[in-house]
């Protein structure tokens, strides 16, 4: 992975979060692509105590996908913080989702896990502005996600029940 020099702070962050995989789906003005690009070098590299959670995945693009979920959790951060009113969009992984980490839905006691599909779906409905989630392909990403949001992992498992 190609690295770009963080101007603003030391270490480094990943070329892929400061170039255009993780640029906005549609900027409505140059003043927000600037502020996601600012923020895009705020994110430090994915702590080793953290990126040692990846050697449970099983593939070979294990750092990748670390390194996609420390910074998909970091712009969740970011929008906790009032940073930004939504994190940008992620790069898929192309791997099915196997767990959902639920960081604000209104009406939900959050943050919380989903383990299914439809449970998640039922938490986060139309995916309002008020809600903040993410679905990943494992339990050892998820976790990564919440420690970039830097929010502990959810002990909730919610299951929609009728």
């Amino acid at each position: 992975m190609e690295v770009v020099e963080n101007r603003q702070h030391s270490p480094r962050v990943p070329a892929s979060v400061a170039g255009s995989p993780y640029r906005a789906a549609s900027v409505a003005s140059s003043s927000t692509s600037v502020d996601y690009n600012r923020l895009a070098l705020e994110i430090p590299l994915i702590p080793a105590v953290v990126l040692d959670l990846a050697s449970t995945l099983r593939r070979s693009d294990s750092t990748e996908r670390a390194e996609r979920a420390w910074t998909i959790g970091y712009w969740a951060r970011f929008v906790l913080a009032g940073r930004i009113s939504k994190p940008r969009p992620s790069t898929p992984c192309g791997l099915s989702n196997t767990i959902y980490v639920v960081l604000r839905a209104p009406g939900f006691e959050t943050p919380l896990v989903c383990t299914r599909g439809c449970d998640y779906r039922h938490v986060v409905g139309d995916f309002s502005r008020d809600t903040l989630s993410h679905g990943f392909a494992s339990v050892a990403e998820a976790k990564i996600y919440c420690a970039g949001a830097g929010v502990p992992y959810p002990t909730t498992i919610f299951e929609w029940r009728r």
